[in-house]
């Protein structure tokens, strides 16, 4: 009896800890009709284009952000900084997973610095291997990769 106790919390944890995709975005895909929102990622921009990393164009608001890793990034926790070229009106959200292995990480706490500088807390990357780096503004999500 008590090894049936045993075999059926494994199995709780397990399937509290299944892989899959972060509850905290949708994850919908361009041409969805989910937004009229646009996010990009731009890793090396172009000349004369605003050095960026992420752009979100939201109607007429066009929002540009750094990535700055607090700490370097490494299996384990890791803490992240983003500066936005302008004040941020709405909420900002991020997440974590690992499309090869098909599992993200427990959600990821976001501090307001200030109207242009936000942190991301507690981001766990587990193992060793390529990490999508989610951060949506207002619903609209971009991402950056990093390999550990």
């Amino acid at each position: 009896m008590h090894k049936i106790s045993i075999i059926s919390l494994a199995v709780f944890i397990l399937c509290l800890s299944a892989c899959g995709k972060s509850p905290l975005f949708n994850h919908k895909t361009e041409g969805d009709g989910a937004s009229s929102a646009v996010a990009q990622t731009q890793q090396d921009p172009q000349e004369g284009q605003r050095n960026c990393m992420f752009t979100w164009t939201m109607g007429e608001q066009t929002l540009c952000a750094q990535v700055e890793w607090i700490l370097p990034p490494i299996v384990g926790e890791n803490k992240i900084r983003l500066k936005f070229d302008a004040p941020v009106v709405g909420q900002v959200l991020a997440s974590a997973d690992m499309p090869d292995m098909g599992h993200g990480t427990a959600p990821i706490t976001v501090v307001r610095v200030d109207e242009r500088t936000y942190e991301m807390h507690q981001v766990w990357l587990i193992m060793g291997g390529l990490w999508v780096i989610h951060v949506a503004v207002n619903d609209v999500d971009a991402q950056f990769r990093v390999e550990l």
